[in-house]
C-alpha cells in the first residue's frame, strides 16, 4: 500500500474535498438535499417536445384602396423594404403586393430579443411615416410569435347541426377556455359567421331614384346607439339613449335610404335582405378511420366540423396547460356542449411532449441499468453500488441547475444527459478503483483506512480534473453555433458540461464518504495489475499479447 498522506499541504483540491466530506456529517444531508431538489425539478420543469427558438418576426401591412398590385409594389412594398433592411439585427425582409394592399415581413436574427426588436421596428416605421404615398393607410405592425403555434386542437362535429351552429358553439367554448392560466391565443377554424346580406337590385334602385352612394352612406350611419341626455323620474336620474342598433334582417330592411315622391324609401324596397350564414369560403369536415370510406360509399357525408385551437404562454408547461384545458372541457360537456356534438382532440402537443420526454427518460433508465450491469461485472457489487449512487445525484443536480436557468425538459435536454451518461461515471470509477487498490493489502485501523482513502482520492485529483475539463472544452464550441441550429442544440453545451462538473464534485465528495463506510478494510480480490503474469482470462491474455510489444519495443 502507498504511504498515507498525512500533511495537508501535500493534498491537492481532490484530497482536500475528499477529506472534508469524509469527516463531515453534512455529507449525507447534502446528498439527500440534491436528490430532493432534483426530483422536484424533474416534476415542475416545463416539458415540451423541442427547445424554444427566438426568431422575432413581424408583418408590416399597408392598405392602399384602389391601387393595383404593381402600384402597391412600387409605391409601398419596395420603399418599405429598403427602410426596414437598414435596421440593425435584421436577418432578411421579403414583401408581397396585392390589389389594394401590401405587406413586408421582417425577420430578425436568431436569438435577438423580441421586445427590443419590435421597439426598433415601431420606431423605424414611425420615423418614416412621411414617406407613405397619398391614399395609403398608416402601417400596421403585427408580430408573429413562435409561441402562437397551437398546442391543442379541439374539433366539434355533428350530423344534426350546421357549421353556423358549430361555430357559435366553438365561440362559446372559447370564452370558457381562454381565461385559464397558461392560455395565450385561441382561434376558431372552420364554420361560418352569422351575416346579414344585402343584395342590391339595380333596377329597383334606379326606379326609386336612389344612388348607390346614398345607399352606402345610409348603411354606414345606421348601426349606432348613443346617449342623448338624462331625465329625473321617481326621484331617480335615468339616462335617455337613442337606440339604433341593428339586430336582425327586419331592422336592416327598415333603414331609410332616400325619399321618392314624398315617400320614404326603405332598404327592403331596393334590395333583398336576408339573415343567415355568410358565403362558403372553405369547408371543414372530419372523418374517423376506415369507417369514413364505408359511409361515403353508402352516400352518407362526412360530418361538418369546426376546430378550436389554443396556444400556450411562453415558459409554461405544455403538459400542464393541455391537461387543465381538457379537464375544463370535460366539465362543459352535457351542459354547454350538447350530447349530440362529438368533441375530438385532434392535436395535443402536451401529450406528445409528455410521451416524448417519458420515452427518453425510459431510455435514460435503460442506459443507467446498462452501465450498472457493466460495473457489476468488472468492479464488484460494493464498488458498483458506490458508482451507481453517484448517477442519480449527478442527473438531479443537472436538472436542478437547468430549472434555475429557465431550461425546459425536451428531447435535446435528455439527449445531452444520455450523451454524457457514459462520461459522468468515469470520475467515480477512477476514484473507487484507486481506493480499491489502496485497500487491497489491508489496513489495521479505521484511521489508517481513512488515510488510505484520502491518499487514493488525492492521487486521482490532477489527472481526473484535467481530463474532465478537456471533455468540457470539447462541448463549449457548440454554444457558439449560429443560425437555427444554435439555440436548438443549445441544451447540449449547457447540460453536458454541467453534468461533467457535477460528476467531478460528487465523485470527490460522496465516493470517499461511501467507500469509508461500505468497502472492507481488506479486499481479498486482486486488481488487474496484481494478477498472475499468465492470466487465465482470454480477454486479458489478448490485451497483454497486443499491448506488450507496443510498450516494450522502441519502434
Amino acid at each position: 500500500m502507498s504511504e498515507p498522506v498525512q500533511k495537508s499541504e501535500r493534498l491537492n483540491i481532490a484530497g482536500r474535498v475528499g477529506r472534508a466530506a469524509m469527516g463531515s456529517t453534512i455529507t449525507p444531508i447534502v446528498s439527500l438535499l440534491i436528490f430532493l431538489i432534483g426530483l422536484v425539478a424533474l416534476l415542475v420543469t416545463p416539458r415540451e417536445e423541442n427547445p424554444q427558438i427566438d426568431v422575432p418576426t413581424a408583418n408590416v401591412i399597408v392598405a392602399m384602396p384602389g391601387a393595383t398590385s404593381d402600384e402597391v409594389l412600387n409605391l409601398v412594398v419596395r420603399p418599405l423594404e429598403m427602410v426596414l433592411q437598414e435596421m440593425p439585427g435584421v436577418d432578411h425582409t421579403y414583401g408581397m403586393a396585392a390589389d389594394s394592399q401590401g405587406m413586408v415581413t421582417v425577420q430578425f436574427e436568431v436569438g435577438e430579443n423580441k421586445e427590443d426588436s419590435l421597439v426598433k421596428l415601431y420606431d423605424r416605421v414611425m420615423h418614416n411615416l412621411d414617406r407613405i404615398p397619398p391614399g395609403a393607410s398608416q402601417p400596421l405592425v403585427k408580430p408573429i410569435d413562435v409561441d402562437d403555434v397551437p398546442i391543442l386542437a379541439i374539433t366539434f362535429s355533428s350530423q344534426h347541426y350546421s357549421d353556423l351552429d358549430l361555430k357559435r358553439l366553438a365561440d362559446r367554448v372559447k370564452e370558457q377556455l381562454t381565461p385559464l392560466p397558461g392560455i395565450s391565443v385561441a382561434d376558431v377554424i372552420g364554420g361560418r359567421d352569422r351575416t346579414i346580406t344585402v343584395d342590391v337590385d339595380p333596377e329597383r334602385v334606379a326606379s326609386h331614384g336612389v344612388s348607390l352612394d346614398a345607399l352606402h352612406q345610409a348603411l354606414k350611419g345606421a348601426n349606432f346607439e348613443i346617449s342623448v341626455g338624462s331625465a329625473v323620474d321617481d326621484n331617480q336620474v335615468k339616462l335617455i339613449r337613442l337606440s339604433g342598433a341593428l339586430r336582425n334582417a327586419d331592422d336592416v330592411g327598415r333603414i331609410v335610404v332616400g325619399i321618392h315622391g314624398d315617400r320614404p324609401i326603405y332598404l327592403s324596397d331596393v334590395a333583398d335582405v336576408r339573415d343567415g350564414p355568410d358565403e362558403i369560403e372553405h369547408v371543414h369536415r372530419i372523418g374517423f378511420g376506415p369507417a369514413v370510406a364505408d359511409h361515403v360509399a353508402q352516400g352518407e357525408p362526412e360530418q361538418v366540423a369546426v376546430t378550436l385551437t389554443l396556444a400556450k404562454k411562453r415558459g409554461t408547461n405544455a403538459v400542464v396547460v393541455a391537461r387543465q384545458t381538457l379537464a375544463k372541457l370535460d366539465t362543459l360537456k352535457g351542459d354547454l356542449i350538447p350530447d349530440d356534438v362529438t368533441v375530438t382532440v385532434t392535436r395535443d402537443s402536451g401529450e406528445r411532449a409528455d410521451a416524448a420526454v417519458n420515452m427518453l427518460i425510459e431510455h435514460l433508465g435503460i442506459a443507467i441499468v446498462s452501465v450498472v450491469v457493466i460495473l457489476l461485472l468488472f468492479l464488484g457489487w460494493r464498488e458498483a453500488a458506490i458508482v451507481t449512487l453517484n448517477i442519480p445525484l449527478i442527473l438531479f443536480a443537472v436538472l436542478a441547475v437547468g430549472y434555475l436557468a429557465d431550461q425546459t425538459i425536451n428531447r435535446i435536454t435528455l439527449f445531452s444527459l444520455i450523451l454524457a451518461l457514459g462520461l459522468l461515471v468515469d470520475d467515480a470509477i477512477v476514484v473507487v478503483e484507486n481506493i480499491h487498490r489502496h485497500l487491497h493489502s489491508g489496513v489495521a485501523t479505521l484511521a489508517d483506512k481513512a488515510r488510505a482513502i484520502i491518499a487514493a482520492t488525492n492521487e486521482t485529483g490532477r489527472p481526473t480534473i484535467i481530463a474532465t475539463f478537456a471533455v468540457i472544452l470539447a462541448f463549449i464550441p457548440m454554444a457558439f453555433v449560429t443560425g437555427m441550429m444554435g439555440p436548438y442544440m443549445g441544451p447540449i453545451p449547457f447540460n453536458a458540461p454541467v453534468a461533467m462538473l457535477a460528476s467531478l464534485v460528487i465523485a470527490y465528495m460522496f465516493t470517499p464518504w461511501l467507500a469509508q463506510r461500505w468497502l472492507p478494510s481488506h479486499i481479498a480480490e486482486p486488481t488487474m495489475e496484481e494478477r498472475d503474469a499468465q492470466p487465465r482470462d482470454w480477454l486479458h491474455r489478448l490485451y497483454v499479447r497486443l499491448a506488450t510489444p507496443l510498450i516494450e519495443r522502441p519502434r
